[in-house]
């Protein structure tokens, strides 16, 4: 039986990528922060402790995360699977933002998966994948959310650099870069904002989250990707 932890799994480009394993054979760990309701969206031919697992996470807090590893564990001892999904934003001016608030945004974006990867080595399968989710905005500067875009950026360099770290254990990593996606956070902008982004995208419209977690599955059929960042905009700044 394979197993699969997805960070950020109860919306968006997480829940579709877990529900996208689930129907791929994997038993899925999906991690949520306040709700449970993404329980009642999955296909209801899978059942909770027997196909998927819900685990309560903050992926800010960095100081439980060998708890985290330890309930991981109580499910699976290894992990053919790890996505990175988990990710926040704080869009205030950059002179005007609070501290606390752009170290949160590191701590989820890349110190949470660095410091789980560093210590989740006996979680580790040999031939397993890690999938670490970017952002079109670690290669576009953008002028709000700076730290959003810093930290981003980080995770391409993290893909990189951990390439030669898993070699010896036959693990590939890939990072994927979305570019507008219609998740809630895309959802909750203004009308007359979404339309005037559309135009800069050559397929004239945002992206699904399904086809986000198609290119997922897609890195792990193809065993040839490996510390790969693979851009999934529809052609954003293609004038």
């Amino acid at each position: 039986m394979k197993y699969a932890f997805v960070t950020g799994s109860s919306r968006g480009i997480g829940f579709s990528i877990a529900c996208s394993l689930l129907e791929k054979g994997y038993r899925v760990v999906f991690n949520y922060v306040n709700t449970t309701d993404f329980k009642n969206e999955i296909n209801p031919r899978f059942k909770e402790n027997e196909d998927f697992y819900c685990v309560q996470y903050n992926n800010s807090d960095l100081s439980h995360i060998n708890g985290l590893i330890e309930k991981l564990q109580s499910i699976s001892p290894v992990y053919d699977v790890l996505v990175f999904n988990a990710g926040i934003t704080d869009r205030s001016p950059f002179f005007e933002a609070d501290d606390q608030n752009i170290i949160n945004v590191f701590n989820c974006n890349l110190l949470f998966p660095i410091l789980f990867m560093n210590q989740a080595k006996p979680l580790l399968k040999t031939g397993g994948n890690i999938i670490l989710i970017g952002s079109m905005l670690a290669v576009y500067p953008h002028a709000t959310s700076i730290p959003y875009g810093v930290s981003k950026s980080g995770i391409n360099a993290l893909t990189k650099n951990m390439v030669k770290v898993f070699q010896p254990m036959g693990i590939r990593i890939n990072c994927i870069n979305p570019g507008y996606i219609d998740t809630d956070w895309q959802k909750a902008k203004k009308h007359e904002v979404r339309e005037a982004i559309k135009p800069g995208i050559a397929l004239n419209r945002f992206g699904e989250p399904e086809e986000v977690a198609k290119l997922a599955m897609h890195i792990l059929e193809n065993e040839y990707l490996n510390g790969s960042i693979l851009q999934i905009d529809g052609g954003y700044s293609f004038k």
